[in-house]
């Protein structure tokens, strides 16, 4: 496959607090794996470097492809736009949809954000996120679905979800 970005050269220590981000650690339940992969210049003189990527593990994959946050579109095609790569690839991700979710949803899993934040990671509680994204996973339905009454419905179940943690955060 090809995919286009920045190569970055960081430190021990920040590549560190990047794999712990991107769900590295010990365990059998990290979500992603590291390989080496051939990185290639848009200018063909440079040579062709090993880089580590991040990549899914058969486990943690979705059965299919949804489409991502507004948010993390948008910073993609700033950086895209940043790192002028190339046109045919930005314009992929400005036609590329994203997920919309109600202001009500957005407002809730930020206060849940913070609710999960504590008690799953500070409080060694992980398994609570486990239940959660099993559960959010299981009622989500992409935007892009044609069905109205679905997308209502998943969006009442989602704060229904997210809902007590929005009220403890």
């Amino acid at each position: 496959g090809e995919c286009h970005g920045a190569l970055v050269h960081l430190s021990a220590a920040d590549y560190e607090k990047v794999y712990l981000s991107e769900g590295g650690g010990s365990g059998p339940r990290q979500t992603y794996e590291e390989i080496i992969v051939d990185a290639e210049s848009y200018d063909p003189s440079r040579p062709v470097v090993k880089a580590v990527a991040f990549r899914t593990r058969d486990f943690a994959r979705l059965k299919q492809d949804y489409p991502p946050s507004l948010r993390y579109m948008s910073i993609l095609r700033e950086g895209a736009q940043e790192l002028a790569l190339r046109s045919g690839y930005q314009h992929w991700l400005a036609s590329h949809p994203v997920q919309q979710t109600s202001t009500f949803v957005n407002r809730v899993a930020a206060y849940n954000l913070v609710f999960m934040s504590v008690f799953s990671f500070r409080l060694k509680l992980r398994f609570l996120g486990r239940i959660q994204s099993f559960i959010l996973r299981s009622v989500f339905v992409p935007s892009n679905d044609g069905s109205i009454l679905k997308k209502a419905l998943a969006e009442i179940l989602t704060g229904f979800v997210l809902f007590p943690g929005s009220f403890v955060g």
